[in-house]
């Protein structure tokens, strides 16, 4: 089993997919836990879970999915992944708002706005963000 799973973390993409998926279970937890159990507004809540969730995924991202232990760059790569994350949270808050004002739910809201994003996060952080320039691209 062990084996099995130093094989599978060896491929980027299911490294991608863990700490998305690891990502989504700190952000949909802190929202259940805000929103559900604390009565907080949906806008309180989807803004903090999101501000944890994606310090998480950024630092997973870095050092985990892309293994990237470099300091020296780390400040240029989270200027960038800023600028992604606020394109991506702008998406985050219309998309939920727009399901919100159609009578849907905040989960509903969130999980159409991981939808549009993943994509577009991926090939961002891949290409642009976390790239280095001798590694070979993985099929």
């Amino acid at each position: 089993m062990k084996d099995i799973l130093l094989r599978a973390f060896h491929n980027t993409k299911l490294r991608f997919l863990f700490a998305g998926g690891s990502t989504a279970v700190i952000y949909f937890g802190l929202l259940y836990l805000l929103h559900d159990m604390m009565g907080q507004s949906s806008n309180l809540s989807v803004g903090t879970a999101y501000f944890v969730s994606t310090a998480y995924h950024f630092l997973c991202n870095k050092f985990f999915v892309h293994r990237d232990d470099s300091l020296d760059t780390a400040h240029l790569q989270l200027g960038k992944y800023l600028a992604l994350i606020a394109v991506n949270y702008a998406i985050t808050w219309v998309v939920t708002n727009g399901i919100l004002v159609m009578g849907g739910n905040v989960y509903l809201g969130v999980c159409a706005s991981v939808l549009i994003t993943l994509v577009f996060t991926y090939v961002v952080m891949r290409r642009a963000i976390f790239r280095r320039g001798s590694e070979p691209r993985e099929q």
